[in-house]
């Protein structure tokens, strides 16, 4: 019996051992596998790519993946005639992020990302216009002020390679604001779900922030 025990237990100890190699072969697998986020921004449509090695999907894609399909066959229901329930006051919309919050916290996400997160492709081509001479001019202006704060530090801060930031006003005809934005920013597999997981809810604010400024 203690023989039987014995060979048990190393037995048991070996698949332990086993899985433990497994456990860090994954390991080393994620920590070298690069992940890369693809931002491109043209005529107030945001798009958004996930790439990890050679596969690369869309957030939104992989959403609707996700969902599941209406089942066509289910039996139907019959339906009960029900008391129509004394009218609720519609809850009050939620305040949506302005665009000074939205920068602050972009600001603060990228503060986060020193060190963990390099650009390849950063390249923005905007045409500011208001409709109006003067309002053109002070738009271009904090434009100017923005970029020539942010600049700096963002070269200072992470690997950027031939960044492009050229913005200009439409000071005649133009009533809209027209932008080229494409930004690709890459990372390590392990350090963007460690991020993820830490400023989860902020990526969620400031993705729906910029839903809603591009529709």
């Amino acid at each position: 019996m203690a023989e039987i025990a014995l060979s048990a237990a190393a037995g048991l100890l070996k698949l332990v051992l086993a899985l433990l190699a497994v456990l860090a072969v994954l390991g080393v697998i994620l920590l070298c596998i690069r992940m890369r986020l693809i931002l491109h921004s043209e005529r107030g449509v945001l798009k958004v790519w996930l790439a990890v090695g050679p596969f690369r999907i869309s957030p939104d894609r992989l959403e609707g993946v996700l969902k599941k399909a209406p089942k066509e066959n289910a039996p139907k229901k019959k339906s009960k005639k029900q008391k129509k329930p004394a009218d609720k006051p519609k809850p009050k919309p939620k305040p949506q992020m302005q665009t000074a919050d939205a920068v602050e916290l972009m600001l603060s996400l990228l503060e986060d990302l020193r060190g963990l997160v390099d650009f390849p492709v950063l390249r923005l081509d905007a045409v500011i216009a208001a409709g109006d001479p003067a309002r053109t001019g002070i738009l271009v202006g904090q434009a100017a002020v923005l970029v020539s704060n942010l600049y700096p530090w963002l070269v200072s801060g992470f690997s950027i390679k031939n960044p492009h930031i050229w913005i200009d006003g439409d000071f005649e005809s133009g009533h809209k604001t027209q932008w080229v934005f494409d930004l690709e920013a890459k990372t390590r597999l392990i350090r963007a779900l460690r991020f993820l997981i830490k400023r989860q809810s902020d990526v969620i604010r400031l993705g729906r922030w910029a839903r809603t400024i591009s529709s």
